[in-house]
């Protein structure tokens, strides 16, 4: 006989709105202290609301929107039992809300099977969402390694499973699986010999596999048929990578190299890969996840060394540039003293007594001094041009901001 939960509070549902209603289904389902359901029923609410106003801006109406982001967060059952499990083991609470949280707040990656019911023809906003009991019953420890004799020769599949599930005071669960893959007389399935449970179960995975394309999951004191988009599903993660060391443009081509390199090859649809803020949240099997965080760090190393290099070269940009200032700032210089000299000598020989003797002098003087200020004008706007270029070029480096190559 399956107990309640001692501490269990029944909340009647809300008639304010469809969201206070789903949460108030879903908080009486929580195992937890009542400060800890206000707690929980909080941070949903503020999620869900703020979740329901960005689905209104891509042009949802309130009910869809409403529907969409309830849905996001999962079966509702499901939820309360990841939430009461979260706060009842406080190291892993935090992570745990976080991984819930961060993965219904991504369009797109809605995992969940939960739907708000409205009545047929009904336009109004959706109604309280029928869901489950929380089973709280617990569960009889099944021994994997137990030796078991089986004589099953050319019985149908679903026999044989049911029959190993029965040894070890289990269940089977075809609910994920179609009608043609029940029916006994579409398959033949042998056990002979002495098995445990694992070695019982890959023996007639193996003959699922080669019949119908399932496979065979152990789920507590359940086996589980799936198929291989569902057995991925059961088994697929949502990982949060940060790629905080990246700008903005390559932040973008980290997403679009990860997201095409993980589809490639792959046609099961599971996993899905976004850009978060400064951070790729990436859905799918341990394998994916293992190729992520290879792809990620190697595309930073990548990065760095690129960045690196493209440092080193703009730091040699920035002293070609200081000594082309320092070699235009020593011909100013020059050409100021040379400017000085004609000047006072064209004054000398505007006092001479005799202005014819030094008339032919004066006037190639002249010619000079006039030569001299246009080359100190084209002199004083290449110095310009360069300071701002210098400045322009170590401000760059001390912002952090991407330096362009070449």
């Amino acid at each position: 006989m399956k107990t309640r939960p001692k501490n269990k509070l029944i909340v009647e549902p809300s008639t304010r709105d469809s969201i206070s209603a789903w949460l108030d289904v879903l908080t009486s389902m929580l195992a937890l202290p009542a400060h800890q359901r206000v707690q929980v029923r909080d941070e949903l609410e503020d999620h869900l609301r703020s979740r329901v106003d960005d689905l209104l801006i891509t042009g949802l109406d309130e009910p869809d929107a409403i529907r969409k982001a309830v849905s996001e967060l999962g079966e509702t059952a499901e939820l309360a039992k990841v939430v009461t499990n979260a706060h009842t083991q406080p190291t892993q609470r935090r992570r745990i809300m976080q991984s819930v949280l961060i993965t219904a707040a991504i369009a797109g990656m809605s995992i969940g099977g939960f739907s708000l019911m409205t009545s047929t023809g009904n336009t109004s906003a959706p109604q309280v969402p029928v869901v489950g009991a929380v089973d709280t019953e617990p569960e009889k420890s099944v021994d994997p390694a137990r030796i078991e004799g089986f004589n099953l020769e050319s019985v149908s599949l679903f026999d044989a499973v049911t029959q190993v599930a029965d040894r070890y005071g289990m269940s089977v669960d075809f609910s994920q699986t179609p009608e043609f893959i029940r029916d006994s007389s579409l398959s033949a399935a042998d056990l002979m010999g002495k098995y445990n449970l694992d070695l019982a179960l890959g023996t007639l995975e193996s003959q699922y596999a080669m019949q119908f394309g399932y496979r065979l999951l152990v789920d507590g004191n359940r086996i589980v048929v799936l198929s291989e988009d569902g057995y991925a599903r059961y088994h697929a993660v949502t990982m949060v990578y940060s790629i905080d060391w990246a700008d903005e443009a390559t932040a973008h081509e980290v997403f679009d190299t990860v997201d095409e390199l993980l589809s490639q090859g792959r046609s099961d649809g599971i996993t899905i890969v976004r850009k978060v803020a400064s951070s790729l949240v990436i859905y799918g099997d341990p394998d994916i996840q293992i190729e992520a965080e290879k792809m990620v760090t190697q595309l930073m190393h990548v990065y760095m060394e690129a960045r690196t290099a493209k440092l080193v070269e703009h730091r040699d940009r920035i002293r070609r540039i200081d000594e082309e200032l320092e070699r235009v700032r020593n011909e100013l210089r020059v050409a100021h003293d040379k400017e000085v000299v004609v000047a006072n000598s064209m004054r000398q020989q505007e006092n001479a007594a005799d202005l014819q003797s030094v008339a032919k002098q004066y006037a190639e003087q002249q010619e000079l001094l006039r030569d001299l200020r246009l080359q100190i004008r084209d002199l004083d706007k290449r110095y310009e041009y360069l300071s701002g270029l210098l400045i322009e070029q170590e401000y760059l480096e001390l912002s952090g901001k991407p330096i362009p190559g070449g």
